[in-house]
């Protein structure tokens, strides 16, 4: 059997443990340490991990490596031996205690040049799946996946296989990062190019603007220009008017002198005229006014004659109606006098006494009237006060009866879920098939508010707003229901029960006698579900209530060990240890959601008054109906009475009143007879007096003729109608010379306006060429030259104007950004520019990294998942040996995150599972312990470790399954490929097949050993051959 590189060929420690001195010579397959518990086979593994500078945690036990030393001693000393091939082994020596020394072949070395050492023969002492000490068994079904992962290259892959993961971890890290940056920076780009965008065109604007400037300056000029020429044409033209009114002036001014010539002839001839007109209009005023003052008599006399026969018509008629009038004032005095002689005889004194009476009667019954309406309204007005205290008592009815509201509203204030809770269940009644109750502070009613502290301090805050449900199915709904919502609240199932089962230990009248009463269950109104969960719970029924303070509860029968008195609490309880009695007391907390009950007394009480208030309404409401009633006949009566007092007054008043129209209509008629008209006398004396007015007027039309016939008038007026013809003729030629005058005038003042304008158009020329001349950049008109004349004469003014106009419309409509914007522009356009070329450096090692990331997973993932194809080859093999199933998976959560690589070891041991992961939490300790021994087993032919170290796995396994293991394990770590391999277990399972290669190393070491039991081996294999025979020959 020949070692391999880095098997163990030799352990020797001193004062190790419980070891004085020991050396253990392994074999290079596999090496049983056997032993009792307690004799030292898991020291020999902890001295492997010491000597080769694994860290003492590793073990599983102390961390402390004075805690190695034997007690006693000062130090310790390990030493172990590793094969080499092809040159001497390798020893490495370890003493510690008070110091630590390192020793490699002999000579001192340092901690590190141990550590490459162990590292160069591929020894992994802190890797699991390499050495696996008792107390870290645990620990291997704890790792998760990716450190299995990790473990398993360390110990069984390629050296390099962990090497390319670990390369792939990192550079995935260093790719994503990457990644994160690339993706920063195209956010920062994107962000700065969005930026960019917003002024981009602002930007550009700007060249635009400037563009859009100069052609606008240009037109400005060619504007000018036109102005210029536009007032300079205008002067020339005003120049040419100006000379053409000058010769119409001087033309018109010839025309007025022949006309006012004759104007003047025409005036000395009518002033010739005048002097003469003036002694003819003397005679001719005084003619006129005596024929005038003739006319106005006539006219006087006319209409004398005209109202001389008017008045004579007027008192004609006057008489004509004065005549009917007598007759029809005749004929109304006959009806009278008939009227009056019909009226019967009438006895005043007996109509007098009528009066009388009807007069006492009337005020009697009017006396009585009013009686009734004041008791009838008194009655009314208490009906009103009546109606408003039935209205008042029905509020307080109303407000006692709403307390479930009340008790919401406070529901609301002290648990906001809990009121949440009861709105969605009030909602969603007809979701559930059996009756529930809301709150319980909602349901309970006390009898009394002064209970209401007791009850608080009896049931539990999370009870009082707990939901009841009589149906579990129910509660679970509305459970799903409030966790789906987030609604934290307290939910119970009860069901109604015979509430006549509680009694309460003692009777009433008992308890009273002591000072208390009552007890709580007495107090509490509730649904039957939710009283039999306060009995159930609470046992309302036990708990009796003093309001007073000092009363004798030591007399209380120790049955009774919650009782409240005033405002205590009172537990009694009895110690445990000497059943001496222990009463503790607390202070009874207020309570809240208890205090507004359903007060039915007081409920009682206003219901009592407002029947009282409604007989009483009635009471009044048939007395007032029978007031109406009476009120009714009397009125009626009344009425009669007046009406008849009436008649009688009536009557006497009719005869009075005929008296005296009967005089009146006398008097008339006697005036009218006194009043006659003598028609022919009146006739006569009036055509006197028109005779005499008509020869007056005669005289007056003769004397008028005479004046008229006269050639004073005559002459008058020939002379009147000459001077007249010669002032018209003045007229008409004055009229034709201010028309020509009014003509000239306009002339002139066209004249003048027109040189005024001429004179301010050469200004604004002068001013518009000076503007030319400085904006051309020239002395004089001279100084421009032909060819700009000849573009700016390409267009009219009007088109200049009008693309000017648009050129200055589309500049104005330009966005163009400030300087401070353009700077901002153009320091992000390079910011841009240097984050691309970041970004593309970036991109570019990325590629890079790629490529390579690339190239290290071609070589690590196909042999990872190779060797992990293997594993769960053996594993599964295994498993099902033990009739049992099990694989191991390579698992992944992105296929490009190398980190979340790992190892899934799932299992199956029995045949109504599913395979499940192998964690501390599905599986048992055996099965555990068992799966974990069979995928050591598995790495076992894979190994790239120089040994394994596995210790006491076998124990808790089911007997089989740890033949079985064992069985296997012997078989695997004894082939030829297989690597050194050290197993410890208490025990040697008998009828086992032990291969040749399998090396036993038997401990039995203490601090005490029987000496009797001191032998060799080879007496004790002497010893066993001598058994065989015995038995053989029997």
């Amino acid at each position: 059997m020949a070692f391999k590189s880095g098997n163990i060929v030799r352990v020797s420690c001193q004062n190790f443990l419980t070891f004085d001195n020991i050396t253990v010579w392994p074999k290079p397959y596999l090496n049983l340490i056997l032993g009792p518990n307690g004799s030292g086979k898991s020291s020999i593994l902890c001295a492997i991990c010491i000597g080769l500078g694994g860290k003492p945690e590793v073990t599983g036990r102390s961390k402390n490596l004075e805690s190695y030393v034997k007690k006693g001693k000062d130090f310790a000393t390990v030493e172990v031996e590793l094969f080499a091939e092809n040159k001497p082994n390798v020893v490495i020596k370890r003493e510690f205690g008070n110091h630590v020394r390192w020793y490699l072949q002999g000579k001192p070395v340092s901690k590190k040049e141990i550590s490459n050492a162990v590292e160069n023969m591929g020894i992994q002492i802190d890797n699991l799946c390499s050495f696996l000490p008792q107390d870290r068994v645990a620990n291997f079904a704890r790792m998760n996946a990716i450190h299995l992962l990790e473990a398993t290259e360390k110990a069984v892959g390629d050296p390099k296989l962990f090497e390319y993961h670990d390369l792939l971890r990192n550079s995935g890290s260093r790719m994503q990062e990457v990644k994160s940056k690339v993706q920063q920076l195209k956010n920062e780009i994107d962000t700065l190019e969005k930026q960019n965008a917003r002024l981009k065109t602002m930007v550009d604007s700007v060249q635009e603007k400037k563009k859009l400037e100069e052609q606008i300056k240009k037109l400005e000029k060619q504007r000018i220009y036109h102005r210029y020429e536009k007032k300079r044409q205008n002067t020339i033209s005003l120049r040419t008017e100006i000379a053409l009114l000058d010769k119409e002036i001087k033309h018109e001014k010839k025309l007025l002198d022949p006309l006012n010539k004759q104007i003047e002839e025409c005036k000395e001839s009518s002033l010739l005229q005048k002097r003469a007109l003036h002694t003819k209009i003397a005679k001719s005023h005084e003619a006129l006014q005596k024929v005038k003052d003739l006319r106005t008599q006539e006219d006087k006399l006319s209409e004398d004659i005209k109202a001389t026969v008017f008045d004579f018509n007027t008192k004609k008629e006057a008489a004509q109606q004065q005549r009917m009038d007598l007759e029809n004032f005749r004929r109304q005095l006959d009806v009278l006098e008939r009227q009056f002689e019909s009226l019967p005889a009438a006895d005043e004194e007996e109509i007098r006494r009528k009066l009388q009476a009807l007069t006492q009667d009337v005020s009697s019954g009017s006396t009585k009237l009013g009686d009734i309406c004041n008791e009838k309204d008194e009655l009314i007005a208490e009906n009103q006060d009546t109606k408003r205290q039935m209205k008042n008592y029905q509020a307080r009815v109303e407000a006692a009866q709403d307390v479930t509201q009340q008790r919401f509203e406070l529901l609301r204030q002290k648990n906001v879920d809990a009121f949440k809770a009861a709105k969605w269940l009030k909602d969603n009644e007809n979701k559930f098939s059996s009756p529930f109750y809301m709150p319980i502070c909602i349901l309970i009613n006390l009898r009394d508010p002064a209970f209401a502290d007791f009850v608080e301090s009896t049931i539990s805050q999370s009870d009082l707003v707990a939901f009841v449900f009589e149906d579990k199915d129910d509660m679970n709904k509305f459970k799903s229901m409030m966790d789906r919502l987030k609604l934290r609240v307290n939910i119970i199932h009860s069901v109604p029960t015979e509430l006549s089962s509680y009694r309460p230990p003692f009777p009433l009248n008992v308890i009273r006698k002591l000072g208390f009463d009552t007890y709580m269950s007495d107090v509490i109104d509730a649904p039957p579900a939710v009283l039999s969960y306060l009995h159930k719970t609470y046992s309302i029924h036990s708990i009796p209530i003093a309001r007073k303070e000092n009363i004798e509860y030591d007399a209380l029968p120790d049955k009774v060990s919650l009782f409240f008195m005033g405002k205590l609490r009172v537990h009694r309880s009895r110690s445990r240890y000497d059943n001496e009695p222990i009463t503790e007391s607390s202070t009874v907390r207020e309570g809240s959601l208890l205090k507004i009950i359903y007060d039915q007394g007081l409920i009682h009480h206003c219901k009592q008054e407002i029947l009282k208030c409604q007989e009483r309404h009635a009471a009044n409401e048939k007395k007032i109906e029978e007031l109406k009633n009476e009120e009714r006949s009397l009125s009626s009566k009344l009425e009669t009475w007046r009406n008849n007092k009436q008649a009688l007054m009536c009557r006497e008043q009719e005869r009075i009143q005929l008296q005296k129209r009967i005089t009146m209509k006398r008097d008339q008629v006697k005036k009218c007879e006194n009043q006659k008209f003598n028609e022919t006398e009146e006739e006569t004396k009036m055509q006197a007096k028109l005779l005499k007015m008509f020869k007056s007027r005669l005289t007056c039309l003769k004397e008028a003729a005479d004046f008229v016939t006269d050639n004073t008038l005559e002459d008058y007026y020939k002379t009147i109608g000459h001077k007249k013809s010669i002032e018209l003729y003045v007229k008409n030629m004055e009229d034709i010379i201010d028309h020509k005058g009014e003509k000239l005038k306009t002339l002139e003042q066209d004249r003048l306006l027109k040189e005024e304008e001429r004179l301010t158009l050469r200004n604004e020329a002068k001013d518009l060429l000076a503007q030319l001349c400085s904006a051309l950049q020239v002395k004089t008109y001279d100084g421009i030259s032909r060819e700009l004349i000849g573009e700016f004469s390409q267009m009219t003014d009007e088109e200049t104007d009008n693309q000017l106009c648009d050129l200055k419309a589309r500049r104005d409509c330009l966005n163009t950004a400030d300087e401070q914007e353009i700077r901002d522009y153009n320091d992000r356009e390079a910011t841009i520019l240097t984050l691309r070329q970041k970004l593309k450096s970036l991109q570019d090692k990325n590629f890079q990294q790629h490529d390579e990331l690339e190239k290290v997973r071609s070589k690590w993932l196909p042999s990872v998942t190779e060797l992990v194809q293997n594993i769960s080859s053996s594993f599964t093999s295994f498993m099902q040996r033990l009739g049992c199933s099990g694989e191991v998976d390579l698992i992944h959560d992105a296929e490009d995150d190398y980190s979340k690589y790992g190892i899934a070891i799932l299992v199956k041991f029995r045949g109504t599972d599913k395979l499940r992961i192998l964690t501390a939490q599905h599986q048992s300790g055996g099965e555990r312990a068992l799966a974990t021994a069979l995928y050591m087993l598995s790495l076992q032919n894979l190994t790239s470790v120089p040994f394994r170290c596995v210790d006491e796995i076998n124990q808790g396994m089911d007997p089989v399954n740890e033949r079985m293991m064992l069985s296997m394990l012997i078989e695997t770590a004894a082939r030829e490929e297989s690597s050194q391999y050290f197993f410890v277990s208490p025990k040697l399972l008998q009828g086992m097949k032990y291969s040749s290669r399998v090396n036993t190393i038997i401990v039995y070491n203490g601090f005490v050993n029987d000496p009797k039991l001191q032998m060799s081996v080879k007496d004790l294999i002497k010893l066993k051959k001598k058994k065989s025979k015995g038995s053989s020959d029997m």
